[in-house]
């Protein structure tokens, strides 16, 4: 027990890592305030949430700024990029949805699905700019790729992302804690637990060079 406690002991060190996401959590929120920069926010909240998942050492606070100017503009290209078509697509959808002709709701589930493909493959998109250097067509195709490649791993991620979505949605009474929850650890915990699944990821991808999405590690 008294190992437990000690400076370097399991609960120091677990409670070290949660400040840490703690102050994670409040520069992503404010950086991604502007919500054209949640691109560049993101990519460095993931820099440092891959090295915490691959328990590697590193001054976060000084590693996300690093990463939030280094990618910006790529990572907001990437956003932009991504918001735009996936608004096409689920605006698309809603129009045909309510269309009086029946093809034009066959092409609405056809648009639907097509927004849902693009969800997936934005679980991919940061981390892959946080982790590897790529082209920003080379970083959407691997993505997208490894989203469907992977799909069990997807599935994860996004069961990690909807569960709170439920809580908040249909647990009225946990609504206040959900909040204080997401203020302290809502995205870097978030992003912390997506990093363990896809280090998992990346290390099968690694592992296998004819299939390997992206040319350089980055970190």
């Amino acid at each position: 027990m008294k190992g437990f406690f000690r400076y370097d002991g399991p609960f120091f060190s677990t409670m070290s890592r949660v400040f840490d996401l703690v102050v994670l959590n409040w520069l992503w929120l404010l950086l991604s305030l502007p919500i054209v920069t949640i691109g560049a926010s993101t990519t460095a909240l993931y820099t440092v949430t891959l090295r915490m998942a691959r328990d590697e050492d590193s001054h976060n606070i000084r590693s996300f700024f690093q990463a939030f100017a280094g990618n910006f503009k790529r990572a907001t290209l990437l956003w932009v990029l991504y918001a735009l078509v996936g608004g096409w697509l689920l605006a698309g959808a809603y129009a045909m949805s309510h269309g009086a002709v029946p093809v034009l709701k066959g092409l609405a589930i056809v648009e639907a699905g097509l927004f849902l493909i693009l969800l997936l493959g934005l679980l991919y998109l940061f981390p892959l700019q946080a982790r590897f250097i790529n082209s920003v067509r080379g970083t959407i195709a691997a993505a997208q790729t490894l989203a469907l490649r992977h799909l069990p791993a997807s599935l994860l991620m996004v069961a990690i992302v909807a569960a709170q979505v439920l809580l908040a949605a249909y647990a009225a009474p946990l609504r206040g804690w959900l909040v204080l929850f997401w203020v302290m650890l809502g995205a870097s915990g978030t992003a912390f637990l997506c990093s363990k699944v896809l280090e998992s990821v990346f290390r099968k991808e690694l592992g296998q060079k004819e299939r390997d999405p992206v040319p350089a590690v980055r970190n």
